[in-house]
């Protein structure tokens, strides 16, 4: 995950967990769940992704 995460532009891709990384044009929407983890809805997907505090941190930073 490490060496895709290092190839992927970072302007369009972020890594939520440890297993996920996503494109930011499909993210739709990021809702608070249980243990201080977050939900990601991505567009054209039924299930969401879950997303660690420790992720959500990074993206928060990111996106300020």
């Amino acid at each position: 995950m490490r060496e895709w995460e290092e190839r992927l532009p970072e302007n369009k891709f972020v890594r939520i967990h440890r297993n996920t990384i996503i494109n930011l044009e499909y993210l739709e929407r990021i809702e608070e769940w249980f243990n201080y983890a977050y939900q990601v809805y991505l567009k054209e997907f039924e299930k969401p992704e879950t997303m660690s505090r420790r992720y959500a941190s990074l993206l928060k930073g990111r996106m300020e």
